[in-house]
């Protein structure tokens, strides 16, 4: 008898309180008003809290529990704290709960220094299976975005220490990435040293360490053991570019060597994906041992070339051989990843200075701006071994030999084509095999060709071809000596008009003599009869602006450097004036804008933005003069800054991106 009577005492215990859940909907009700007192609101709060008090957990695993989540945000501390005590045992399990952590999150904000720090205690262990949980690894976002920087720092490098595999999971790669942002010299490199044996082994492994096979069926940790290593995964991303970077750049050479091998069947997937591409350019550009990068990385290029070529992102990693971070070929944006550092790892001076050497177009980048530590081979050095020892030059130049008529015509094709034709930046592969000689032929023998109704265009008429052959007699006077003797001595005047008359004019704008004096016998008496027009170069700028990126500039990049230093000697002279006054500037670029006078820190802007667009070379080439300018001239001037110019640049255009990031997500939101 007594047994039935505690039976039924513990099932009535155990039914909810409808009285209790009713009272607690009026109160939520009355809470919600937006005309509400602060006093009556929180006489609603103690009423709440008194009625529930001893019943939190229950009232916070109940549909009531908007009732609790409403007096967490409005209740004082005193009352905050029993709350607090009473649900901080159950937080992890209240974390998972679609309902409850909305709670959870209140608690979080609402929490002080004292009560915050207790809970980022209690994570500890439990990290990985919260990563796991698409709600719990929501929480962890949070709570890692309200602790402050040195806490940050110090509660990250705890998830690190005992969590650390859970790190390469496409949902905490970003939060690997701000750590290293923020890490100091000692922990950036012990978190670079773990990551990288977790980064080139396969996921199964990784899965297995973190805890996620407890969450997974058995067939599908088995299809796991057979994926690809986790550095393909990340290359999806951003962040993941840059902690790839980050692990290849400040890595020793046994864990470029890792890393190298891991990767070993899936170049051409990277090589061909947007960010793999940078990646496979920044590890052409600074692993040292070549005969490595070769067996793994060269020998698999030399067997797709042809698809390489012809791809928007494949052909990046063979440009970067002949002409390093080349800003005709990469965006500003593609230049800012490459050059991406831990921060505590760079010296601030180096940094600086190395920015600016990629991002100065004027000079055409330095031989090797990428840093890395540990890499001590000259570049020049490393892109020669990397081109002829490994024979890829001759593969290349056969392959163009054989699809010359179709690169000549394409958007992508055309860069690579140049490349090989004129040896790389500064020529610094002349010389090295006769049979570039060959492909000098097959691209003169394309353009000699007579012209036809077929529908194939003529080489000297196609957008694409006409403006490569012009920058191939600029740059190559070897090239233009043969394309002369083959396509165009005594056939000039049935070229003189259209696109054909820009690669007449090449001859006589080309910096060599020997050159200018080959075609000026037959060019000058076109010229002086009306037959051939001087170029126009407004009407080639205004073609620029239509056009994309790589097609924005048709000078080479000597001759746009040239132009900005002209416009630098203007303005130091005096001939050209930019400062009126102590703090009052004006850009002599632009003298039809609406705003004329600038303070210094505006000039600056405006001068980033114009030299970052898409508007015709000569205009960046101005602004860029301007740049220097200022922060060479006038670095006295009021609100004037410390750090380079370059970097003020880079940091101010990736601010403009994110903003524009966030405006476009917010859109689609508001859709």
């Amino acid at each position: 008898m007594d047994e039935r009577v505690a039976a039924e005492e513990m099932s009535e215990s155990r039914e909810p309180d409808c009285n209790l859940d009713k009272e607690l909907k009026v109160l939520c009700v009355k809470l919600r008003y937006h005309n509400m007192s602060t006093n009556r609101r929180g006489r609603l709060v103690t009423e709440a809290l008194r009625k529930m008090d001893g019943k939190y957990l229950e009232i916070a695993r109940s549909p009531t529990a908007c009732v609790l989540q409403l007096c967490v945000k409005w209740c004082s501390h005193s009352e905050r704290d029993p709350v607090f005590v009473a649900l901080q045992p159950h937080l992890l399990d209240l974390s998972l709960n679609e309902h409850t952590v909305f709670l959870v999150h209140n608690i979080i904000k609402m929490a002080t220094r004292k009560q915050f720090a207790s809970f980022i205690y209690s994570l500890r262990g439990h990290v990985a299976s919260l990563l796991c949980h698409t709600i719990g690894a929501a929480v962890l976002d949070h709570a890692f975005c309200q602790a402050t920087r040195p806490h940050k720092r110090r509660k990250t490098m705890q998830f690190a220490k005992h969590n650390f595999q859970a790190w390469t999971t496409e949902i905490i790669c970003p939060a690997a990435y701000d750590y290293l942002t923020i890490a100091d010299k000692t922990s950036a490199l012990d978190v670079i040293r773990q990551l990288i044996p977790h980064l080139t082994q396969g996921t199964y492994a990784v899965d297995e360490l973190s805890g996620v096979a407890r969450f997974l069926g058995k067939s599908e940790v088995e299809k796991k053991r057979s994926s690809k290593p986790l550095l393909i995964q990340i290359m999806q991303t951003k962040e993941g570019l840059k902690l790839g970077l980050a692990c290849l750049k400040h890595g020793l050479a046994e864990d470029r060597k890792r890393i190298i091998k891991s990767l070993k069947g899936r170049i051409m997937k990277l090589a061909l994906s947007d960010y793999g591409c940078l990646f496979v350019i920044c590890l052409l550009s600074i692993v040292d041992n070549t005969e490595l990068v070769t067996e793994v990385v060269i020998d698999v290029l030399k067997k797709q070339l042809k698809e390489l070529i012809f791809d928007k992102n494949g052909r990046h990693p063979l440009l970067q051989l002949f002409h390093p971070l080349c800003s005709r070929y990469l965006t500003l944006g593609e230049l800012f990843y490459l050059n991406y550092n831990v921060p505590s790892l760079v010296s601030k001076v180096n940094f600086g200075s190395k920015l600016d050497d990629v991002a100065d177009k004027e000079h055409g980048g330095s031989e090797d701006t990428l840093i890395a530590s540990d890499s001590k081979e000259d570049p020049i050095k490393r892109r020669q071994e990397l081109l002829v020892k490994s024979e890829l030059y001759e593969v290349l130049i056969e392959t163009c030999i054989e699809n010359v008529g179709q690169l000549l015509r394409t958007n992508f094709g055309k860069d690579v084509l140049y490349e090989v034709s004129v040896g790389g930046k500064n020529n610094f592969l002349e010389g090295v095999t006769d049979r570039i000689h060959v492909l000098h032929n097959a691209i003169a023998c394309d353009a000699a060709r007579p012209r036809t109704d077929d529908g194939d265009e003529h080489a000297f008429d196609n957008y694409h071809s006409s403006r490569t052959i012009r920058r191939m007699i600029l740059d190559c006077p070897a090239f233009a000596a043969t394309l002369w003797k083959t396509a165009l001595e005594g056939k000039c005047k049935l070229y003189a008009d259209g696109f054909s008359s820009m690669v007449l004019a090449a001859y006589l704008e080309s910096p060599n003599s020997g050159v200018k004096d080959l075609a000026k016998s037959e060019l000058q008496p076109l010229i002086d009869g009306g037959i051939l027009k001087p170029q126009d170069h407004k009407a080639e700028e205004k073609s620029a602006m239509e056009c994309s990126s790589d097609e924005s500039s048709e000078l080479s990049d000597t001759d746009t450097g040239y132009h900005a230093k002209k416009a630098y000697k203007d303005l130091k002279s005096g001939k050209l004036v930019a400062r009126f006054g102590t703090d009052r500037f004006r850009c002599p670029f632009c003298p039809e804008k609406k705003q004329l006078d600038y303070r210094y820190r505006e000039l600056i802007r405006h001068v980033i933005v114009v030299g970052a667009s898409r508007r015709p070379w000569k205009v960046r080439a101005n602004h860029r003069a301007l740049a220097k300018h200022l922060e060479t001239d006038h670095a006295d001037a009021p609100g004037s800054s410390s750090m380079p110019l370059r970097q003020a640049e880079a940091l101010y255009l990736s601010k403009i991106k994110r903003s524009q990031a966030g405006a476009r997500s917010t859109c689609k939101l508001s859709r």
